[in-house]
């Protein structure tokens, strides 16, 4: 996936399923797909996600403290939260969501479907936090206390703050 020559990105192509593939977690976690990663030298980190069926993150706010986020809906469709106040909207298909430096979010698939979604981080590097997530909840084999245990730290790790910490 990475290409570069003489420490400057080249030109390449990542086709579908020839990311970085996260962990296959049976539908408890999202199942990501790193486009673009912190390696390929371009500066921002690209995300493709399915999300499953009536997936939450923890329900509370949240925020990178390091980068700049956009997050595009593909298919079916995300309710966020937004600012301190959790202001909400319903993302569909075809609709951006912006989410800068310290923003306040959360996000859920409220659908019986699954929903895809393609995120951007700038500076890249976040990219990896859902690669040690994916694996924590295969590891974890349904128990919610394992991954419960890991989130702060992985949290911690990359700058990812929860509101009332």
């Amino acid at each position: 996936m990475s290409a570069q020559r003489e420490g400057r990105p080249t030109a390449g192509i990542v086709g579908p399923g020839e990311g970085e593939l996260g962990p296959r977690t049976g539908g408890r976690a999202p199942e990501v797909e790193i486009k673009l990663g912190a390696a390929d030298g371009l500066g921002f980190s690209m995300v493709e996600y399915r999300v499953p069926p009536r997936f939450s993150p923890p329900p509370v706010l949240h925020r990178q403290t390091r980068e700049d986020t956009a997050v595009y809906v593909l298919e079916g469709e995300l309710r966020y939260w937004l600012g301190a106040e959790g202001r909400e909207v319903v993302a569909g298909p075809g609709t951006l969501v912006r989410l800068p430096e310290g923003g306040w979010n959360r996000w859920a698939n409220e659908q019986d479907r699954e929903c895809r979604m393609l995120a951007v981080f700038a500076p890249a590097g976040f990219e990896r936090f859902f690669l040690e997530v994916g694996a924590v909840a295969a590891a974890a084999q349904g128990d919610p206390d394992v991954l419960q245990r890991a989130i702060p730290e992985l949290r911690e790790r990359y700058g990812d703050e929860q509101l009332g910490d």
